[in-house]
């Protein structure tokens, strides 16, 4: 990073604040600090101490589900019942409350300085040069390294109110003033993000789904066979990029086509992304999410159909331990170096990362993000390094290596040292097995292991959750033609797995699982049943005659 010089450097405190006055508030390396009593510095080593325990235990342990197994989380019974019900600080912050309590009798300008110098050491040197834009804002390097001092900031911020602390000056204009620099094209800062509370008062939940003119009719059906089929009433919101990309005219559409269940609302993402980040295609869905009025929300694409409600996700001890939970994609094709690119800006990759498949070169992609769930109330500074990653002027530079946004939310929290959750298992199929070539040179799919249909992904007990792509066997390749439904076959290990899709594929998208426990498993009548009614809303949403001259 380039340093600044000593003149250079900026004070860290307001001017303004008569509390911040000259040899108090948080100061630059050369500048002069409180003076440290004997028992507050054997404190201090204690909770540095734990505090890297605690930091080392998150990111190396077994919060990290790695793709061979799926070990216990290693959470707090009381701390996991707590967040249960939406508040608790996870645990990686446990440490810095530690710290801020035992700081409880200092003045406003020792304890932001003295918490910040034993909970993140390396930031009171660096943060002068990141606030003054000591970094190249095109460098994913540079940028992961100020996102990452931001969250630590932000971090710092929580834990300080959340023991009684409601004055920071010096934080809060240090933490404002990098905001703006590490992302500029936010209109409002970040913490005028938070969403209100549900009208009970308890947390608010709900999905985002990113739709243009082009998704428009999917998502009406997809959203239609949530409420009816399924059951589930979670309120729903629809971001868009400006009237451009869907116009008034369809939102009035999805409006009366969509029954209303705990909320049915539109957010203009314009309102508070600037032009700056040129937010197009998949580049829209972590933006979305940032946004998103909940503070528990699951992003979902305009084409996802749940097989259960999808608040299950939110007592996912996964969820409940990290407050992010992703879903691993297919196991499909070679794959780039994504290792040594991600090495090279990343600044310090956890073992969670390196057990991934994707970084081991053993598939093409990593996550699936037709379904990403966030506690927004821990996750909003990762959320804005994901949607950095996807606006201008780093997107590009990130498109070249990875499959548009898919792999930009768990880098993003591996940029910020964020922990985050995958849910165990592997993109799957759910649909049919293929029927007999029609002739004996026809295409033949290997016999007994192969189902075709939808890209699936089951819960922890395997049980089908989700599935993407729609209702269409192949809606680019064999458009209007529509999926059946008898069985599913599930990847749980990555290992013998060929998939076959495209023109080459009559089929569609099918999985293949070679070994003796690879068995396709029948669907049960009831999942046959709610599968079936799919079709008939999907049917009907396109006979409804709403749609007509509205499909692009």
């Amino acid at each position: 990073m380039q340093r600044s010089s000593a003149a250079d450097l900026p004070r860290w405190r307001r001017e303004d604040d008569a509390e911040c006055e000259e040899g108090k508030g948080l100061k630059s390396p050369q500048g002069r600090r409180p003076p440290v009593d004997r028992p507050t510095a054997w404190f201090a080593l204690g909770a540095l101490l734990y505090l890297v325990f605690l930091l080392f235990a998150g990111r190396t342990g077994s919060l990290n589900v790695v793709p061979e197994s799926d070990p216990d989380y290693a959470y707090p019974a009381a701390a996991l019942a707590a967040r249960s019900s939406g508040s608790g600080p996870l645990l990686e912050d446990l440490a810095l409350d530690a710290i801020v309590r035992e700081l409880h009798d200092k003045s406003t300008h020792e304890i932001e300085e003295m918490a910040l110098a034993q909970a993140f050491p390396h930031l009171l040197r660096d943060l002068p040069a990141l606030v003054a834009g000591g970094w190249n804002a095109t460098s994913l390097a540079g940028h992961a390294q100020a996102a990452a001092a931001h969250r630590s900031l932000v971090r710092l911020r929580v834990a300080m109110r959340r023991n009684n602390r409601t004055r920071m000056p010096a934080l809060d204009s240090a933490a404002t003033a990098l905001e703006r620099r590490v992302y500029p094209w936010l209109r409002r800062p970040l913490s005028q993000l938070n969403a209100p509370a549900s009208r009970t008062g308890a947390p608010s939940r709900g999905l985002v789904v990113t739709c243009g003119r082009g998704q428009a009719m999917t998502a009406a059906a997809s959203l239609r066979a949530l409420r009816e089929g399924v059951g589930s009433s979670i309120a729903v919101t629809i971001a868009y990029a400006g009237d451009a990309d869907l116009p008034l005219e369809y939102r009035e559409a999805l409006e009366r086509w969509i029954p209303r269940g705990d909320g049915l609302e539109f957010l203009d993402l314009t309102a508070w992304v600037d032009e700056s980040a040129k937010m197009e295609g998949w580049a829209v869905k972590p933006f979305a999410l940032l946004l998103a009025p909940y503070d528990h929300a699951i992003l979902i694409d305009a084409d996802v159909y749940w097989l259960q409600p999808p608040e299950t996700l939110f007592t996912d001890p996964g969820y409940l331990a990290t407050g992010a939970l992703f879903f691993h994609d297919r196991t499909v094709g070679a794959a780039r170096d994504l290792a040594t690119w991600a090495e090279s800006w990343l600044p310090a990759p956890s073992s969670h990362a390196r057990a991934l498949r994707s970084w081991r070169g053993l598939s093409l992609h990593e996550q699936e993000s037709g379904v990403v769930a966030v506690d927004r109330t821990v996750s909003l500074p990762a959320l804005a390094a994901a949607a950095s990653l996807n606006a201008r002027p780093l997107r590009d530079a990130v498109y070249a290596h990875i499959h548009g946004d898919k792999e930009t939310f768990w880098l993003a929290w591996e940029a910020v040292s964020a922990q985050y959750a995958f849910v165990p298992g592997f993109g799957s199929a759910i649909g049919r097995p293929p029927p007999p070539p029609a002739t004996p040179a026809g295409f033949r799919y290997p016999e007994g292991k192969t189902v075709c249909g939808g890209l699936l992904h089951a819960d922890r007990a395997g049980n089908p959750l989700w599935f993407n792509g729609g209702l269409e066997v192949d809606k680019w390749a064999q458009p209007g033609r529509l999926l059946r439904f008898s069985h599913y076959l599930l990847d749980n290990d990555a290992a013998n797995v060929a998939w076959m899709y495209g023109a080459s594929s009559p089929e569609g998208y099918c999985l293949a699982k070679f070994g003796v426990r690879a068995v396709p498993v029948a669907l049960e009548q009831g999942m046959i049943a709610l599968l079936d009614g799919f079709l008939v809303i999907y049917n009907a949403t396109i006979a409804s005659g709403v749609w007509a001259g509205k499909l692009s």
